[in-house]
């Protein structure tokens, strides 16, 4: 394995039940979104708690959903919610999420593949990165990317076909949830 990622996710090493607060955005692409839902419905059926905040649900639509506008309503959403993980999906929603709840809550950031090499999206990675308990990255690429700006945050990569959406997404959040925060 390598030295800069910390585990590659396969097996659920925790069956805690959480309660589960997944965000994004508008600028969140559709497919994201797409999986995003898939991913709460997963958790959902693996009786965990799950809250959306969202412009709207994706499809399947989860639960229970929350609209949120600002910095501010997501700062109040999560407060009355007090989820004991935050999962962001795509950068826009990490970004703000980690800049409003940083030392607040366990927070798990879904990261995008990484392919270019735009400065504003280096530097809020880099300022924001140590609010972030767990960072998963869909590739080694994006974990080279990472590690070559010097953002140190764990990294999880996760394998495709190796398990579940649910086995894999709620083993990330248990270990952030087991040793973050």
């Amino acid at each position: 394995m390598r030295d800069d990622v910390l585990g590659t996710i396969g097996v659920p090493p925790f069956a805690i039940p959480l309660h589960v607060l997944h965000v994004w955005d508008d600028e969140t692409p559709q497919q994201a979104r797409r999986q995003a839902a898939r991913m709460a419905l997963a958790q959902a059926g693996a009786g965990w708690r799950i809250s959306v905040a969202a412009p709207d649900a994706g499809e399947p639509e989860p639960v229970e959903r929350y609209d949120w506008a600002d910095a501010e309503g997501l700062a109040t959403l999560t407060e009355e919610l007090d989820p004991d993980v935050v999962v962001t999906h795509g950068s826009a929603s990490g970004v703000l999420t980690r800049r409003t709840l940083r030392d607040r809550h366990v927070i798990v950031c879904l990261s995008p593949a990484r392919r270019g090499h735009e400065l504003a999206e280096t530097l809020a990675e880099f300022r924001t990165s140590r609010w972030c308990n767990a960072m998963v990255v869909p590739d080694a690429r994006t974990s080279d990317w990472f590690r070559r700006r010097g953002i140190r945050v764990p990294l999880f990569l996760v394998e495709p076909g190796s398990s579940g959406a649910s086995e894999l997404w709620a083993a990330v959040t248990a270990r952030a949830y087991a040793f973050g925060g």
